[in-house]
């Protein structure tokens, strides 16, 4: 017999302390992190973390808002279950703008490429504010930002990983570079680029959607369980960002530096060929011989 909906919450309050234990230790790296290097840090950095600690306290306001419904016994009472609806909104965004981040540094800083999943983020918010907003949940706004904010983690995932790929590519390929990806790197680096592209991020999404269209009880369990995960997981991609530990950011330095190269020996050897061929029909002119003679 299937667990009833009152045990599972019990579960899902019980796990979301522990993971939440876990993000607790990770913003105390943060915030040590913060102190001991705030003056030679960029700014951008100094936002992130601070977008970490921030998700860590929205985090903790959901649990507490769990912890003290299942102490009288009510799973969630409608005040609260828009106040959780809110939260999760902030977070959800915020998760969401840092993978973001990562997609516009990869990407060479192009707005262009950011632009289509900042739209995304935008709309999904403002459907699930009108959730909150309304009296009754409508299948249609109750289903489409669920959809909006996992299509829009896999694209981010997608852009990244690929972009990633492709550089190692074409670094292999023009410049026989083997220092971005040798064969003693690769796991290490594979477990970092599935932390960097946001792929347990969007596992956790894809796995919440797949309940949802089955009607599982224990997407309620997943969804609470998200609440410290979407943080800890943009909080992993900062720190490793930090640390200089993720193979994207190398990868993107050593591709811009190979394509600026390969640009330059291109121009030099655009000059010799038009100084040759110029040369060549001087030689064979006759009005050169006529000034030889």
């Amino acid at each position: 017999m299937a667990p009833s909906r009152s045990v599972m919450q019990f579960y899902s309050v019980l796990a979301e302390s522990f993971l939440e234990g876990v993000y607790a230790v990770l913003v105390s790296l943060v915030i040590w992190i913060l102190i001991t290097s705030y003056h030679s840090m960029s700014t951008m950095h100094k936002v992130l973390f601070g977008s970490s600690i921030t998700m860590f306290f929205i985090a903790a306001a959901h649990l507490a808002l769990l912890i003290q419904e299942a102490s009288v016994g009510v799973f969630p009472s409608p005040p609260v279950g828009k106040a959780i609806i809110i939260l999760s909104v902030f977070q959800f965004v915020t998760g969401d703008l840092v993978l973001l981040w990562r997609v516009w540094v990869i990407w060479g800083r192009n707005y262009f490429v950011a632009a289509g999943p900042f739209v995304t983020i935008i709309i999904a918010a403002g459907f699930t504010i009108n959730l909150a907003a309304r009296p009754t949940i409508n299948n249609f706004f109750h289903t489409v930002p669920v959809v909006l904010i996992v299509a829009n983690t896999c694209i981010c995932t997608l852009l990244i990983a690929g972009r990633v790929w492709y550089m190692q590519y074409c670094l292999k390929k023009i410049a026989n570079c083997h220092a971005v990806l040798c064969p003693e790197n690769t796991y290490k680096g594979a477990v970092a680029l599935i932390i960097e592209s946001g792929a347990l991020y969007a596992a956790c999404q894809l796995i919440s959607l797949a309940l949802h269209y089955v009607g599982s009880n224990g997407l309620s369990v997943m969804l609470n369980l998200e609440m410290p995960l979407i943080g800890i997981l943009p909080t992993l991609i900062i720190v490793l960002v930090h640390f200089n530990m993720v193979p994207g950011t190398e990868t993107t330095r050593h591709y811009a530096a190979a394509m600026k190269s390969q640009s330059s020996t291109n121009i030099t050897l655009d000059t010799l060929a038009t100084g040759t061929m110029i040369l060549d029909e001087q030689l064979h002119s006759p009005t050169y011989y006529k000034s030889e003679a």
